[in-house]
């Protein structure tokens, strides 16, 4: 798998888009990227990096009309028009045409989270266990 990676310096999750949609017209399709979540901060109580992923997604450019020039790719895209993933098994046969111009994508950004007290759940918990052995005696 191919992945692009470009940092995000603002912390302003209005000013993170995804890559425009990179039509392409004479085939009728776009090629988007679709963006899961933030994964967690690489550390606590410091600057660290988060991470998501962006994967590519094949979509006709319209419900209703037909890609052009590509039988099978309609039927596939007819199936699921939501789009389906640019480096799927159903796709191998375009992987090295058209498909290859848009990548998979890695965001990074910087995150700043406090760390949590692992204290208060130590303390609980003796407090349940030590109850317990109230009750035995």
């Amino acid at each position: 798998m191919c992945l692009f990676s470009r940092a995000v310096s603002s912390d302003d999750e209005s000013k993170r888009q995804p890559s425009p949609p990179f039509v392409i017209e004479e085939y009728k399709i776009q090629l988007i990227t679709e963006w899961q979540e933030w994964g967690p901060c690489s550390v606590c109580g410091q600057e660290g990096e988060r991470r998501r992923v962006g994967i590519c997604f094949i979509r006709k450019l319209k419900d209703d009309e037909e890609v052009l020039n590509f039988p099978y790719l309609n039927n596939i895209l007819d199936f699921s028009p939501s789009g389906i993933p640019c480096r799927s098994e159903l796709l191998k046969a375009f992987q090295m045409g058209v498909l290859g111009l848009r990548p998979d994508e890695v965001e990074r950004s910087t995150c700043l989270e406090p760390c949590r007290s692992k204290q208060c759940n130590v303390s609980v918990y003796l407090s349940v266990v030590e109850s317990e052995k109230l009750k035995e005696i």
